[in-house]
């Protein structure tokens, strides 16, 4: 499969998109897929870095305006030059200046589009929706903003960190009371030069700590006057584009630094941190780990003064409790996992999709499936089923030696309820999509995958039925395709079945 991501970076956007974009394409293109970054604005030494990822670059070289239609054909004509697309092939755009304009432009190429964001600003056509954040109050913007067929991931857990943070995660063990080591960060480019103005900060309280890592990107424009005013403080300790980032935050015990995305590397590592915010899509996430008591926000940088930032230091490394609660708090935040979760659900390999046994944590889940309004108005018995009553009947299923009930799951998403009930050297199948994966084909590859299951689990049953409401020609449609025929009917309901011998015998013959 081919992935196209659409991003840009520059000393004013900064390099946070391309580089959490990067963080993806390496799983990726780990799992043998081609990645093709689509760009506008790219410095020679990111360009460097995707190419070194593996990834190719469609260089947009144009004086039309971004995102709109002239510039979106132009984009479809260099994809068409040089590629070949299929169906599953993905569009991943992330970018605050398009929006569902340019997304419904690209819809002549692509199937699947997966928008990040963290703004919920504007309307966007996709398929998925990925937002990091932790505002639990922007799943409702997003429902307003994306098409109600739209998959939300949302929440840290699905933040796009590269994988040294996870690898280096399994190996801290930090138990310190007290600040030794200071790590001071603000981005790629850090155009205002916070780093300058949080050194000065420092200078007072040197003697009280051990070192001072700062962590500066190659395209720093500030990078020559840093080290020319300090060259010779030996607490002072200059990292250029340092080889793992995730190394040198471990190795901390305070950061001092931007919002955005390095929250996230943070959390994964417990390195709480004193937070500048240097651009307005960093002041809700700064807000939040202030008011979880993981970091201490200063405010928006042009506010903040040296002595402000000196007062609230030297306020943390005489406090001997906040610093070992603010690292746990932020651990339990993230598990550095976020990447292979959103490669899973977008390389929707054909056998992604997986039956399971049902676990107690799908219980309530799966009460909600039942008592949606068109579920019952489906199902043989149509009234609400209290949720005692649903959780005993679960727990008396799964003690019949009669009677299979599993969760269809489709990468890390809970699709469906499937039941099979054997009768003799048949099997009653009832299956129950869940209202927000509804017309997407999904019941016909569950239906598909249910035959192999039947087969592994009693090899003795010949022939599949299920009972189906006459009014539920979706269903009915459905069970059609997969090869099932109408034996029987009435007034209420329809006998539908399908025989396995063909099946079993390709699967023997196999």
């Amino acid at each position: 499969m081919k992935y196209f991501i659409r991003a840009d970076a520059s000393e004013k956007l900064g390099i946070g998109h391309v580089m959490r974009c990067l963080a993806l394409s390496s799983e990726l293109i780990e799992q043998k897929h081609e990645v093709i970054f689509i760009s506008r604005e790219l410095n020679p030494f990111v360009s460097e870095l995707i190419n070194m990822q593996g990834c190719s670059i469609i260089q947009i070289e144009t004086p039309l305006l971004l995102g709109s239609a002239l510039e979106s054909e132009l984009i479809i004509q260099l994809i068409n030059k040089d590629y070949r697309l299929t169906n599953e092939d993905w569009l991943i755009i992330d970018h605050y200046s398009l929006d569902y304009r340019f997304e419904s432009h690209l819809r002549s190429l692509f199937n699947n589009i997966l928008v990040i964001d963290d703004l919920a600003d504007r309307f966007h056509d996709c398929n998925i929706l990925l937002d990091s954040g932790l505002d639990k109050t922007k799943e409702i913007e997003y429902n307003r903003l994306i098409p109600k067929s739209a998959i939300k991931l949302l929440g840290p857990s699905y933040a796009l960190l590269r994988r040294e943070f996870f690898d280096v995660r399994q190996t801290i063990n930090s138990n310190g009371e007290h600040v030794q080591n200071v790590l001071v960060c603000f981005g790629g480019t850090d155009p205002t030069n916070e780093t300058l103005k949080t050194i000065r900060a420092l200078e007072p309280c040197l003697n009280d700590i051990s070192n001072v890592k700062i962590i500066l990107g190659k395209t720093n424009p500030h990078i020559k006057e840093l080290t020319n005013l300090y060259e010779k403080n030996n607490k002072l300790q200059f990292l250029i584009q340092p080889s793992s980032v995730a190394l040198e935050m471990a190795s901390c015990d305070l950061a001092i630094c931007a919002g955005g995305s390095m929250t996230w590397e943070r959390y994964c590592l417990g390195l709480p941190g004193i937070v500048i915010a240097i651009a307005d899509n960093q002041l809700k996430i700064a807000q939040q780990g202030h008011l979880m008591d993981i970091d201490k926000y200063l405010g928006f940088h042009q506010f903040v003064t040296e002595e402000d930032i000196r007062q609230i230091f030297e306020s943390i490394i005489h406090s001997k409790s906040w610093l070992q609660s603010a690292r746990q708090k932020a651990r339990m935040i993230i598990d550095g996992k976020g990447v292979s979760k959103v490669v899973d659900l977008l390389s929707m390999k054909q056998n992604s999709l997986v039956l399971r046994d049902v676990g107690r944590n799908e219980i309530l889940w799966m009460w909600e499936c039942r008592n949606d309004a068109e579920s019952r108005s489906n199902s043989v018995h149509t009234d609400e089923i209290p949720y005692s009553e649903h959780v005993k009947w679960v727990e008396q299923s799964k003690s019949m030696l009669k009677r299979k009930l599993m969760i269809a799951w489709d990468g890390e998403l809970k699709i469906a309820v499937v039941r099979l009930d054997k009768d003799g050297d048949s099997a009653i199948v009832s299956l129950n999509v869940a209202k927000e994966h509804r017309n997407k084909g999904n019941a016909l590859k569950i239906l598909k995958e249910l035959e192999t299951t039947v087969i592994k689990w009693d090899r003795r049953i010949h022939t599949l039925h299920a009972l189906i409401r006459t009014e539920n020609t979706a269903s009915i449609r459905v069970f059609l395709k997969a090869g099932y025929k109408q034996c029987s009917n009435d007034n209420e309901f329809i006998k539908m079945q399908k025989k396995l011998f063909k099946r079993r015998l390709e699967d023997e013959e196999r």
